[in-house]
């Protein structure tokens, strides 16, 4: 299925632990993930799936609704995106970056589990890491810069990269917009 895939980490999550005990850590991803539920899980974003991986980041998947197009959900996506890297403006919630793929991904149970498949996975992590080196809090590919609505005069294009996991190169676009990213 064709979906929108946002993968965030927080900056320097090892460095904010290292001298917390295992209970102070678990009380501290408790809040920082129940943050960003509160700020990805309205009723206007949905359908969506929201996972925390690996301690510090998260996965966000954006399901497409009945007769929904492709801008319709690159944009639910992106103003989700908008609204997180507000709160790390406005430090409610730990210095986070994400990135957002529009990608196809299948499903399969594995056990008692519905495990995800899909090279988008990748890519998605792929742009969340680049934003620490563009200095960025968020990163997109061009499938979702292209379709979404509302956001073209913010859009400001990064660059195109070749990633080691994908056959193709990927475009990258931020969001410069005032109240984000220092803007």
């Amino acid at each position: 299925r064709e979906v929108v895939i946002l993968m965030t980490d927080m900056v320097q999550y090892s460095m904010k632990t290292a001298a917390m005990n295992p209970e102070e850590i678990k009380d501290f991803l408790i809040d920082y993930h129940g943050t960003i539920f509160s700020l990805v899980d309205w009723q206007e974003s949905h359908p969506l799936e929201i996972e925390p991986s690996a301690g510090d980041g998260s996965l966000v998947i954006f399901g497409k609704r009945p007769g929904e197009d492709l801008s319709a959900v690159c944009t639910r996506a992106l103003d989700v995106v908008v609204r997180l890297a507000e709160a790390v403006s406005k430090e409610h919630i730990q210095p986070t970056r994400m990135g957002l793929i529009l990608g196809d991904i299948t499903e399969a149970t594995l056990g008692s589990r519905v495990a995800k498949f899909g090279s988008s996975f990748a890519v998605a992590n792929r742009l969340e890491e680049l934003c620490g080196y563009f200095e960025t809090t968020l990163l997109m590919d061009r499938e979702v810069a292209k379709h979404q609505r509302g956001y073209d005069k913010y859009l400001l294009t990064i660059g195109k990269v070749s990633l080691s996991s994908v056959l193709h190169p990927v475009n990258m676009f931020t969001l410069c917009k005032p109240g984000l990213q220092e803007y």
